[in-house]
């Protein structure tokens, strides 16, 4: 705190808050002013004090201040975690639900306050840290337990495609082998057609004997047309 004329600063301890207490005598020259802060200088006996203003003022600014004021002010940077602001309030909260220095958030709440405000802290962390929090977190690992499964699916169903895939071009291919060795087959079964020489050789025995034969008689004609016939 700085005090009037005195640019030092002083530590004090906050005593507890109280919106609706007053400052003044109630006259024209010091009319009522709201005084909700109840401090106490450390390491002294007097009686508790009330101020009714708290600046965020920068220790160069210190000096012009302490000739400005008439009393007491609170002065620093004001703590972010509190309850003064919408914005903060809603910050303080999410630093409750990690339970991170939750003790210089409750302890000076319930300085300004009442003891009371203990069961507000106590529910915020037991609701809101172990339940919300905590099946927060499950659905989101419960998203991507449920994507992962999603992708392994796919790459099962890839993966037998590519199998089935595999597996149609083996047998095409066995088929197509298999068909190529059977004409192979039959072609070397075929017997082979017979050379020129052999059929000069053919014609030359059969013009031979039928010179040696001499002319056919008709029987003989009549018989080989029968032959030819059953044939």
């Amino acid at each position: 705190v700085i005090e009037p004329g005195n640019p030092r600063m002083r530590t004090a301890r906050f005593v507890s808050y109280n919106a609706s207490h007053m400052n003044g005598n109630g006259t024209a020259e010091d009319p009522f002013r709201p005084a909700p802060y109840e401090m106490h200088f450390w390491a002294e006996d007097g009686n508790n004090f009330w101020i009714s203003h708290a600046e965020d003022v920068n220790p160069d600014g210190w000096e012009d201040l302490a000739a400005e004021i008439n009393e007491v002010q609170i002065v620093g940077i004001r703590p972010r975690n509190g309850f003064d602001t919408f914005f903060f309030s809603c910050l303080t909260v999410f630093q409750l639900l990690t339970t991170s220095d939750l003790g210089d958030v409750m302890y000076p709440a319930l300085r300004g306050t009442t003891d009371l405000a203990a069961t507000y802290f106590v529910g915020l962390v037991v609701i809101g840290n172990f339940m919300l929090f905590n099946l927060f977190v499950a659905i989101i690992i419960t998203g991507f337990s449920e994507t992962k499964a999603m992708i392994q699916k796919e790459e099962r169903e890839n993966q037998r495609m590519i199998e089935a895939d595999k597996m149609k071009k083996a047998q095409s291919l066995g088929q197509n082998m298999s068909l190529g060795q059977s004409q192979k087959s039959l072609g070397s079964m075929a017997p082979n057609p017979p050379s020129w020489l052999e059929n000069l050789w053919k014609w030359f025995l059969a013009d031979v004997l039928k010179i040696k034969a001499g002319p056919m008689t008709p029987e003989d004609l009549k018989e080989k047309a029968l032959k030819k016939q059953n044939s």
